[in-house]
């Protein structure tokens, strides 16, 4: 039996902003996974103000650049640790991820899988 790791080709999150609305988000590329991580150290040796300043500018820049424009403006009044768990989510996706068109990755694989074998 065939191992699945959907990690592999997900391209999207989807994203509820209350009201029963959501979107489907683009996730920020893998290689935001070192710029991440290196504001998640600075973050760590934070002594002065500027410092956290420059931790959430860089994480609202994160974000914003996949967010549809609408919404960039809503990430100044994240608080940091809602900050850092959207930009995590923007990389990293969930396993029970759902486009808003409703069909599960999961569903989507298996469909496609079936498709080849055909």
């Amino acid at each position: 039996m065939a191992r699945c790791f959907s990690k592999l080709t997900q391209t999207s999150v989807r994203i509820e902003v209350g009201g029963g609305r959501s979107f489907d988000c683009p996730m920020l590329p893998v290689s935001a996974i070192d710029e991440f991580d290196g504001i998640r150290e600075m973050l760590g040796s934070v002594d002065k103000p500027e410092t956290l300043r420059e931790v959430f500018r860089r994480l609202r820049e994160m974000a914003a650049r996949v967010l549809p424009e609408e919404y960039a403006p809503g990430l100044a009044r994240f608080t940091l640790d809602k900050l850092i768990e959207l930009v995590a989510y923007l990389i990293y996706g969930d396993d029970d991820d759902q486009p808003a068109g409703g069909q599960a990755p999961a569903d989507a694989e298996d469909d496609l899988y079936e498709a080849k074998k055909k």
